[in-house]
């Protein structure tokens, strides 16, 4: 059984969807990351996928992942 979108199908026995991944690489520069797309584009990608992160908040030490962090190596420590 194959589920249809607008002009394309998706299913067993279609045609597989490529997905390129852009990331992050774009760093932030509109004119690359549209390059990058039409190199996708170029190369027989269906689509891209970007990622966005705010450096700042990714590595601000009140974040969770640094208070997760922190918090294990508490536990860690503990168990010495």
């Amino acid at each position: 059984m194959a589920i249809k979108t607008g002009n394309r199908a998706f299913g067993n026995y279609t045609e597989p969807y490529i997905i390129a991944e852009i990331g992050a690489n774009h760093n932030g520069d509109v004119n690359l990351a549209k390059k990058m797309i039409e190199i996708a584009k170029e190369k027989g990608a269906d689509c891209v996928e970007f990622q966005l992160r705010d450096w700042v908040l990714v590595l601000n030490p009140n974040t969770r992942i640094f208070l997760l962090e922190k918090l294990l190596k508490e536990i860690l420590n503990m168990t010495k």
